[in-house]
């Protein structure tokens, strides 16, 4: 079986979808990619309401790896702060 390819590019759009669904619920957070030492990286950083960041830096770091893997854990990082948020009742 045969595996297409999982690029930079699918991964900034992971990760543009997931900001996306955070600022539309009002999600406090939001996910960052960057290289880091050859591998990609995905980090949680916090945001205003406006959403520009709290820090400079990132709150902590979701995945260093391949796309691949950034973009898997990055996916399994989003769906754990919405189950919490849900069963909190913080949805509506």
């Amino acid at each position: 079986m045969k595996r297409a390819r999982y690029t930079l590019s699918v991964l900034r759009g992971v990760i543009a979808e997931i900001n996306d669904s955070f600022e539309e619920h009002g999600f406090a957070v939001r996910y960052r990619e960057a290289g880091r030492n050859g591998y990609q990286a995905v980090d949680e950083y916090y945001v205003y309401p406006d959403g520009t960041p709290m820090a400079a830096g990132a709150v902590r770091n979701i995945c260093c790896g391949t796309s691949r893997e950034c973009g898997d854990a990055a996916w399994q990082a989003y769906y754990g702060r919405w189950n919490k948020a849900d069963k909190a009742g913080l949805l509506g």
